[in-house]
């Protein structure tokens, strides 16, 4: 069920639910002996630095009997991690949403309906991630990135749901090589330690970015057409440092590469729907494609 709580119950209940969390589940002892020497402050409220890995057994049934039940899950720009609870069955809950400034919430809803809800209002459903990223070549666990917003599935998509993490908070990374881990920091507090190699987070990384620039050139193409001016970024997140950093010339290739690229792949795919795979046709058509130079 809902509850409507009024500010100062819900300073009351999030300053209680890191204690529990950073003690039971998360055993950071030390940093919740500094958290409690702060908490007499609202505004100093700092995330829960999240190890989805070591949220198994009673820390995990911690965690959900401090979340506030929801019948549904409404994400925001504050998201910071959506968990999938579908394969555990210790809980009845399919899902954990953490917030930054708010205690976590849970509900019966699969991850896949919350971000599916959340991502079609902002009028940019998962579906038009999954087609930028079949051009770009991203065969699985394919970002979602909308604006300054980008959100990472931990796994596939198509065949269960999956847990999803956000890169826009996101200011700093360190790996963990031995565990296999990385940690993201939010300035400079962390918080989410992933199961991920480095490899692998690296990768996703690229892929983000990429959206991320794709739709970056193409709103600026349109912003200097109509005579818009751009703001200023509220923070610099880890893929802002990305692309400023990546030794490769990301800005090698244009929007109008990018928009021909986009119309004549489309292009293919229906082709490919009329004439069938295995058409000699279609080889032909593939050569007269050209991709940015940046794929190419």
């Amino acid at each position: 069920m809902n509850h409507p709580l009024d500010e100062q119950e819900k300073i009351r209940y999030f300053r209680r639910s890191q204690d529990i969390l950073f003690k039971r589940s998360v055993g950071h002892t030390d940093y919740a002996e500094r958290w409690s020497k702060e908490k007499q402050r609202p505004s100093t409220a700092r995330p829960f630095h999240l190890i989805p890995s070591k949220l198994t057994g009673q820390s995990l049934q911690d965690l959900v009997d401090m979340s506030f039940e929801q019948q549904e899950l409404f994400p925001d720009e504050e998201t910071y991690y959506v968990m999938d609870l579908s394969q555990n069955d210790d809980t009845p809950y399919n899902s954990l949403m953490f917030q930054l400034n708010e205690s976590p919430m849970k509900s019966m809803e699969t991850t896949t309906t919350v971000m599916d809800r959340y991502f079609a209002s902002l009028g940019s459903p998962y579906d038009l991630s999954l087609s930028l990223g079949a051009m770009l070549g991203f065969k699985q666990c394919t970002p979602h990135v909308i604006g300054e917003q980008i959100f990472l599935p931990d796994s596939g998509t198509s065949k269960k749901p999956a847990s999803w993490y956000t890169l826009h908070h996101v200011s700093k990374k360190v790996f963990c090589t031995k565990e296999k881990e990385v940690r993201l920091y939010a300035n400079k507090y962390p918080l989410l330690t992933l199961e991920i190699t480095k490899a692998s987070f690296l990768k996703q990384l690229d892929r983000a970015a990429n959206m991320y620039y794709i739709q970056w050139a193409w709103a600026e193409k349109q912003k200097q057409d109509f005579g818009f001016i751009s703001g200023p970024k509220s923070h610099e997140n880890i893929v802002h440092k990305y692309l400023r950093d990546n030794p490769y010339p990301l800005p090698s290739f244009t929007y109008i590469d990018y928009l021909h690229f986009f119309i004549s792949y489309y292009t293919l795919q229906v082709l490919i729907k009329i004439l069938g795979e295995g058409n000699p046709y279609l080889e032909e058509i593939r050569n007269h494609i050209k991709l940015p130079p940046y794929l190419a």
